[in-house]
């Protein structure tokens, strides 16, 4: 016989035999006379029908014309019973010896999840659920409730940022984020793994979410040949679809649970404790290796790994189904919503307990109700595994008119148990059993009493697992879900929200181009002049922000600086990852501590002694200068004066700073450390919103940024070691002041100050770079911007000549440079009208009131003489607005004239600037530390440069704009750069 004729003749055999087994089974069968729905197809039966979409009608339909228990036709025409009777369901779940899953049901699932404790039978289940009971008792249960509520809290989160880019309406598919919440939540409860499925993009998942998705999608609805596989054994042989895909993604999890399973063995043969040492996986692990238990008794690691995909499957879909039924149940009735949410806001925290939880009475009928009317699970099918009699509440009467109080039950007789028919019964619930009523818990029904449940209704599995994937985890969602309703009131009915601001254009960058990038002056004072100085607009990806140029509310939150209201961290940490903790970018004690360090640094003393550099570096930009226009032939040379004081600059604060030598300006190849720092801050012509919103991890991914950095760091190092092995202790208080850098008055400060209060090392090294930003482009742009003034007024500009030339030398003291009136309202008037630093943001680390100088009127015609600010609100305060202010500086705010120093405004008194009278500087704790360096410098420069030279406009003023990102910078338009072009010639004599 050949290959081919012993397949047919296998085949055609086997086809015969279950034919004949079919057949056979059929004549003999105990209920072969019940009464029951007529079959709907000869091959599938009433299969097909069982589910349809509205197989709960159906249901009723047949109870209603066959009684509780009943005959329907299986695959095969295959007669199986059908009850919801309670006492034969109660035997039945009772006796799980005898009355087992069906094989073939659970084949497809087997093969996707192994044997785990939802899919194993008999001694097998009994040993696994011995062994993992005491990973869901009372107290595991308590310890994991933490969880539940950190992914329920970031599921209220990010639906009320939605809600907040909607404008408080949204439209969300709760059944989409509650299936990722609960994904992560047996994701970490159940084996300690990060799916991050609320974190990432909707649109990604991790390896193991993959691998799941394509296993359950395989296990969930199996192909004809996997059916049929299910069906007859002896077919398992046949391909279905899917199975290369199936198969590689379940080695994918089988090479990831075996990785989870070695690690908790690791942690347990250390006895190492962390984070993830109470999961499930890890309470499995323990108990399944303790001392105490026979070896005989012991899961395999086959077992062991089966349960994370079983953790994942019985601990997600059900519950966020569940929790996703009871939103739509409660959106249909306001009434029960609104006395949910009466009885949740009773408690006082967002972290509730496990038992503060439990000791929520209508919360706890809202989740009875719920898995009543909408049980995820809505059948369960058992099969006998031995001959026995099934008990009867009902009586069957057969077509013959024979009653059965019981039945007979032969070895392999299916049976269908209808859950949620149950759920619903009139007889058991009465006759609103199919309306949502979370009242009728307050007195369970007495038919309820011999319901088999856990809550008087059907439990979603008869296993220890559905106590943290039901009723807990339900709870815990729901309570969360609606705390964040009340924090959606109070976002809903605070002042912010109804305050008057730009309509943003942009989903996902809201104003902040408007804000950030572009020219405050202009963009700041139109929005002003729309919606007053104080009003909310949108940040990126859709957070609301406060905007404020009110005095009294900037005074309020500077007092408080660096202690109740601090710096976010969404743009400073791209600076910390650069420059380290320095003294402009840390808060709180770190800050303090740091501050006052440096202050003897910066003294009026200290100041004095750096004039010399000033003027040296000044008076060698003049000569740079000097050349170039000779190589003119003595005519007016255009210069680009911001990349010469920024050179000027950056050769100061390198030498004052740190003893550094940059030679920017004497040669024009720079060194080593400047091209470490020109990579770290690279000056784009076209800055962007990315710059300013990435994170550090990517900015630090970038390889030459990260080599300047270490550049920073050797040569830093190497500078901090200079200065520390030339102190010395004994040294005389007079040598002390011949010290001419702020590192070595820094090093000698921190070794006077006692142990405690010492800065460590990290925190020294991150003065010098912080140097380098706090003073060098804010001095050079803000003296730029003095000069573009200047050269469009030539009469200011021979009045300011005229008294630098009375100074009979070149080399003034600061004391002398001080003395100079026009020039000291010249360097006012430029800080106010050319603030360098536009704009600071600031947020409370706790809820505060911000009180307000001038009233902000809402949408709603509301007046607010205070706003309620929350946590975390950023607040954006406009320096540039304040600084020119009409209400404050007069009619002319706009315009730059240094006369009005002569006699300052009285309104600008109450500005809580630490000079000037204006909030170029800052005040309050955090006000500009370095102010008198850099008003020195800057006046050293104008001094050395306006003696020397003219200057005039080189193209049309409209073609210098400001650029903001760090600093306000000079933007030529027709180049596409930042760059002043100006005419210089010498002072003619």
């Amino acid at each position: 016989m050949s290959a081919a004729s012993f397949l047919l003749t296998l085949v055609l055999a086997t086809g015969v035999y279950y034919i004949f087994k079919l057949v056979y089974n059929e004549v003999t069968s105990p209920f072969h006379n019940f009464p029951g729905p007529p079959s709907s197809n000869p091959f599938f039966g009433n299969f097909l029908q069982l589910f349809d979409a509205n197989q709960l009608d159906l249901h009723r339909e047949w109870v209603r014309k066959y009684g509780a228990t009943f005959r329907y036709k299986g695959l095969f025409g295959r007669s199986r019973l059908y009850t919801s009777d309670l006492k034969a369901i109660n035997y039945i779940l009772m006796n799980n010896y005898t009355y087992q899953k069906p094989e073939a049901a659970t084949y497809n699932l087997r093969r996707v999840l192994g044997e785990g404790v939802l899919l194993t039978e008999g001694d097998m289940h009994k040993n696994q659920r011995k062994i993992l009971n005491p990973a869901f008792g009372p107290l595991q249960i308590r310890e994991l409730t933490g969880i539940f509520i950190e992914k329920a809290t970031q599921l209220r989160d990010a639906w009320i940022a939605k809600l907040q880019v909607g404008d408080g309406k949204a439209r969300v598919d709760a059944l989409s984020w509650l299936s990722r919440t609960t994904l992560d939540v047996i994701g970490e409860a159940g084996f300690g793994y990060e799916f991050g499925s609320l974190s990432e993009n909707t649109g990604r998942r991790n390896e193991l979410a993959e691998a799941f998705a394509v296993m359950f999608k395989v296990g969930a609805r199996p192909s004809f040949a996997a059916l049929l596989r299910g069906i007859v054994p002896i077919l398992r042989f046949l391909p279905a679809s899917r199975d290369a895909e199936s198969k590689r993604a379940k080695n994918i999890m089988l090479r990831i649970g075996k990785e989870l399973l070695q690690e908790r063995k690791g942690d347990i043969a250390s006895k190492k404790k962390g984070t993830g040492a109470n999961d499930i996986l890890s309470l499995l692990v323990r108990a399944n290796t303790a001392a105490d238990l026979p070896s005989h008794q012991q899961m395999s690691d086959e077992e062991v790994v089966a349960q994370i995909p079983t953790f994942i499957v019985a601990g997600h879909e059900t519950t966020s189904t569940a929790t996703t039924w009871a939103l739509y149940a409660l959106t249909r009735d306001k009434d029960i919503q609104a006395k949910l949410r009466e009885e949740l806001l009773t408690i006082s925290t967002d972290n509730p307990t496990m038992d503060e939880l439990n000791s929520l009475p209508y919360l706890d009928a809202v989740i009875r109700e719920t898995l009543r009317l909408y049980s995820p699970v809505t059948s369960t099918l058992r099969i006998s595994m031995e001959d026995d009699i099934l008990p009867l509440d009902d009586p069957v009467v057969d077509r013959t008119g024979k009653v059965y109080d019981h039945i007979k039950m032969n070895k392999g007789q299916t049976v269908m148990i209808p859950l949620a028919l149950i759920n619903t019964s009139d007889k058991i619930w009465g006759e609103d059993a199919k309306d949502f009523n979370p009242m009728r818990w307050n007195s369970v029904p007495r038919a309820a009493g011999s319901s088999f449940g856990h809550s008087s209704s059907v439990s979603l599995f008869d296993m220890p697992v559905s106590r943290l994937s039901g009723p807990l985890g339900a709870t815990v969602a729901l309570y969360l879900l609606y705390k964040a309703y009340d924090a959606l009131s109070r976002y809903l009915t605070s002042p912010m929200r109804y305050m008057p601001g730009p309509i943003s254009r942009n989903i996902l960058l809201g104003n902040m181009k408007e804000m950030m990038l572009t020219d405050p002056n202009i963009t700041h004072n139109q929005f002003v002049e729309e919606h007053g100085i104080t009003f909310k607009f949108r940040a990126a990806f859709g957070e609301e922000w406060l905007f404020t140029a009110d005095v009294k509310a900037i005074s309020h939150i500077l007092k408080r600086d660096a202690g109740k209201w601090q710096k976010p961290t969404t743009f400073s940490r791209n600076l910390i990852d650069l420059l380290g903790p320095g003294l402009v970018l840390v808060d709180s004690d770190a800050h303090r501590k740091q501050r006052k360090i440096l202050n003897p640094a910066f003294s009026p003393h200290e100041i004095s002694k750096f004039t010399e550099v000033f003027l040296d570096t000044s008076i060698k930009l003049r000569d740079m200068w000097s050349n170039q226009i000779q190589q003119n032939n003595g005519e007016a040379k255009r210069i680009d004066i911001l990349s010469g004081l920024s050179r000027a600059t950056l050769d100061i604060i390198g030498e004052t700073g740190f003893g550094y030598k940059f030679d920017s300006l004497s040669d024009e190849k720079t060194n080593e450390l400047h091209e470490a720092f020109k990579t770290m801050f690279k000056t784009g012509a076209k800055p962007g919103i990315i710059r300013l919103i990435k994170s550090p991890s990517d900015l630090g991914a970038e390889k030459e940024t990260e080599r300047a950095k270490d550049t920073l760091n050797r040569i830093g190092k190497q500078l901090l070691k200079e200065r520390e092995s030339s102190f010395d202790p004994r040294v005389s208080e007079q040598e002390k002041y011949e010290v001419k850098d702020i590192l070595s008055l820094l090093v000698r400060a921190n070794a006077d100050d006692a142990g405690d209060q010492r800065l460590p090392e990290d925190q020294v090294l991150a003065q010098i770079p912080t140097f380098i930003v706090a003073g060098h482009e804010t001095t050079s742009t803000a003296t730029a911007w003095a000069l573009f003034s200047l050269a469009q007024d030539a009469s200011m500009q021979s009045k300011l000549r005229d008294e630098l030339l009375a100074v009979s030398t070149e080399n003034a003291s600061m004391d002398e440079l001080n003395s100079l009136p026009y020039l000291d309202a010249v360097v006012r008037e430029t800080l106010r009208f050319h603030a360098p630093a536009p704009s600071t943001m600031r947020l409370p680390v706790d809820d505060d009131i911000l009180p307000l100088q001038t009233p902000v009127v809402d949408t709603l015609g509301i007046a607010h003489h205070e706003l309620r600010i929350r946590k975390g609100q950023t607040v954006l305060m406009s320096l540039a607005v304040v600084n020119r202010l009409p209400s404050i500086w007069g009619e002319d705010a706009g315009k730059f004239n240094p006369d009005r120093w002569k006699a300052p405004p009285e309104a600008a008194v109450a500005i809580p600037g630490v000079w000037g009278n204006t909030l170029t500087f800052l005040g309050g704790p955090r006000a500009c530390i370095g102010y008198r360096f850099a008003l020195t410098e800057m006046k050293a420069l104008l001094f050395t440069l306006i003696r020397a030279f003219e200057f005039e406009l080189a193209v049309p003023a409209a073609d210098i704009v400001k650029q903001s990102e760090f600093v306000i910078r000079p933007f030529l338009r027709t180049d596409g750069t930042n760059q002043l072009p100006l005419l210089v010639r010498p002072v003619a004599t």
